[in-house]
């Protein structure tokens, strides 16, 4: 358990495996403890970096009450709830990790969390969602996760038990670009709001790759709620069972919508607004998005 540890931006404090071993030292805790929690008096500009996490009860780390905090090189396996969890805490970075197999959740939940970041990750395996974004007004925040970045990380075959390979309630101001997330067995990526304030405004989904095999998944790309200044640019959607994007009727208005590649392995609904399947010329008649998108010729039988 940390509490209080204070470094500064000029000089961090590091919690740091021993680089002269090998392979990363092995946090296994016992009695149902989380490996590391940071809970009580706030602790700010701390690294944890080169550790292993297995089978915590809850999580590898709980970061609780504090900001600017970084995971970096961790590895987070088989935990009992999820990899890596926050809660009302903000500037949280996990980055260059692998967060695997978490038995009941997800491999990264920010909730009530600002600013968080999610950057060059291996996320697989996880039982719900890969990572989870949750503004959740009954923590006693604000309601919204606000200005996070979520990049190059490749997330795939999670969600057995539901969830999306990236799942954002309550998210605004965010930017998802340039992820891999394949042959996950929920959702793709999905912006809407259950626990949050409302729907994420001014989210930008920039050239992520989302891939599902055939007879798998709900869809590549999901917004739903009222949004204002969603961007949906340069990215490829590819979908086994559901549409390649999915969307509300009351989020287009100030979508930005182009340059995507979309395709299904089935043998329709590759748009679906409001519940009905849609063709590409079809969408692009009723919203006058995505004009120079183009579906993609994919193999049924794949």
């Amino acid at each position: 358990t940390v509490i209080g540890l204070r470094g500064t931006a000029e000089n961090p404090i590091k919690i740091k495996g021993d680089t002269s071993v090998t392979g990363k030292p092995l946090f296994r805790p016992v009695d149902g403890r989380d490996g590391i929690l940071f809970w009580g008096d706030a602790s700010e500009h701390v690294i944890v970096e080169g550790l292993r996490f297995e089978q915590a009860a809850r999580a590898g780390i709980v970061v609780y009450g504090s900001q600017f905090i970084t995971i970096r090189d961790c590895e987070m396996v088989s935990n009992g709830i999820w990899g890596v969890q926050t809660c009302l805490s903000d500037h949280i970075s996990v980055e260059s990790c692998e967060l695997a197999s978490s038995q009941k959740e997800h491999g990264i939940y920010f909730s009530t969390t600002d600013h968080p970041v999610a950057r060059n990750n291996r996320i697989h395996h996880n039982n719900r969602c890969g990572i989870h974004f949750n503004g959740d007004k009954a923590e006693g925040g604000d309601g919204m996760v606000t200005g996070g970045l979520v990049e190059g990380n490749r997330i795939y075959e999670n969600g057995r038990d539901g969830g999306a390979g990236i799942n954002m309630d309550g998210a605004e101001d965010m930017t998802i670009r340039s992820n891999r997330v394949e042959r996950n067995y929920a959702g793709g990526i999905v912006s809407f709001v259950t626990d949050g304030r409302e729907s994420g405004s001014r989210n930008v989904f920039e050239g992520n790759t989302v891939l599902f095999k055939s007879g798998q998944g709900r869809y590549g790309l999901k917004i739903t709620g009222e949004p204002v200044g969603t961007q949906v640019t340069g990215n490829t959607l590819v979908c086994g069972r559901g549409p390649a994007l999915e969307i509300v009727r009351t989020a287009v208005p100030g979508l930005l919508s182009d340059g995507n590649k979309l395709g299904v392995r089935h043998a329709s609904g590759l748009i679906r607004v409001d519940g009905k399947s849609l063709k590409l010329d079809e969408w692009r008649a009723m919203s006058g998005q995505d004009t120079r998108s183009v579906m993609l010729n994919i193999n049924f039988a794949l």
